[in-house]
């Protein structure tokens, strides 16, 4: 990563990947969680000789609708992040300066057992804090981005109107 056009490209590359595991999260999601309403209202359903109560009904029902609530907050974020990634690039070539930049690991499904934990879908996301108007953004990126990115933002970055400028004011340690 050299310049902040390969920024925006190697965002816009992670975004692309984010916004199809989450697709594909929902589905594997959703197929489960049908499957199990369908197994556990079957075996009622024929246990009790054909006649569920009403109140055991909606409560599975719940099960599958239940299990979109974090996804549909998900494709929320996905929707509006294009313009982060384009108002971080602005940001950055007008002169602001990073002052904080972390990484972690995001999981889409996440379940956690007693003994051991399984994690499905993971991605890598940064977070850029920008000084002057204390924005944080947070992207989602590839790993091997990371440090790249890193050096990127401690360069001095020539502004738009020839004037350079630095984004150094965060440690890298």
């Amino acid at each position: 990563m050299d310049n902040l056009f390969d920024l925006k490209t190697k965002l816009f590359e992670a975004h692309r990947q984010d916004s199809k595991q989450t697709v594909y999260a929902l589905l594997l999601v959703e197929f489960f969680s049908l499957s199990i309403f369908l197994l556990v209202s079957y075996g009622v359903f024929e246990g009790r000789h054909r006649n569920m109560p009403l109140s055991i009904f909606w409560m599975l029902l719940i099960l599958p609708a239940g299990t979109t609530i974090p996804f549909l907050f998900r494709f929320i974020q996905i929707l509006h992040r294009t313009n982060k990634i384009l108002d971080l690039v602005e940001a950055i070539e007008s002169g602001e300066i990073v002052t904080r930049i972390s990484t972690f690991t995001d999981y889409k499904i996440f379940l956690q057992l007693r003994i051991f934990d399984i994690r499905f879908y993971s991605i890598e996301y940064v977070e850029i804090l920008l000084e002057s108007n204390h924005s944080l953004f947070r992207l989602p990126i590839s790993i091997e981005n990371v440090k790249p990115l890193r050096s990127l933002l401690s360069r001095p970055i020539t502004r738009r109107y020839g004037i350079g400028g630095t984004t150094s004011h965060w440690s890298a340690n």
